[in-house]
């Protein structure tokens, strides 16, 4: 990777592939002056059980949530919160590092608020302690199509479908899906996490 900074969007539970880009750039930019981009990892996560993938998504409000800055959209209720800790506990309960991360996790969940930016972020904060991924997270200050030359610019995640994520779960020796959650992989390598994380393979699909 020749080039420095990255950007990337907020994210739900982000998919291990973006702790990949953090781990490997010097420089991180979170975008929180865009406008709300639907069915993206700004409200979703993917997990993955023995059913297959499951998507959990946040309920936002929907009033004119096209025009309204990310940092500004709020959650509309607070009817998923049960529903994704339940599923999350389903999928998991039998990982091997299950029990040292749920209660945080659950804890995360329940104490949501009604923003999306700060659950993000906090969810972010979290991760980035558990995965001992000692990275500085700056968040941009306005709103630029067009970024320079020396940044990577991934605020269209779920469009750079460029490469595939070579990863074996623990109970299930399969690959998955690239977008799957951090979750995933801290639920079942636990502190192996981060050294997983520095080691891994991308190839053009």
């Amino acid at each position: 990777m020749n080039k420095k900074n990255i950007i990337l969007p907020i994210s739900y539970f982000p998919p291990i592939t973006y702790f990949f880009y953090i781990y490997n750039y010097e420089n991180i930019f979170i975008e929180i002056n865009e406008h709300y981009q639907k069915q993206t990892i700004r409200n979703h996560t993917i997990i993955s059980g023995a059913n297959g993938n499951q998507k959990l998504i946040i309920p936002i409000k929907r009033k004119s949530y096209s025009k309204t800055v990310i940092s500004e959209v709020k959650i509309q209720n607070k009817l998923w919160v049960k529903k994704h800790i339940q599923a999350i506990q389903t999928n998991y309960g039998n990982s091997p590092f299950f029990i040292h991360y749920f209660d945080d996790i659950k804890q995360i969940i329940l104490n949501s608020g009604n923003n999306l930016f700060y659950l993000n972020k906090k969810i972010l904060d979290y991760i980035l302690k558990q995965l001992n991924l000692n990275k500085k997270i700056n968040y941009t200050k306005i709103f630029n199509k067009t970024l320079k030359e020396d940044f990577h610019d991934l605020r269209n995640f779920e469009k750079k479908k460029i490469i595939k994520l070579n990863y074996t779960q623990t109970f299930c020796n399969q690959k998955i899906n690239i977008n799957i959650s951090i979750l995933d992989l801290l639920f079942n390598l636990g502190n192996d996490s981060k050294n997983f994380i520095s080691k891994l393979n991308f190839e053009k699909t």
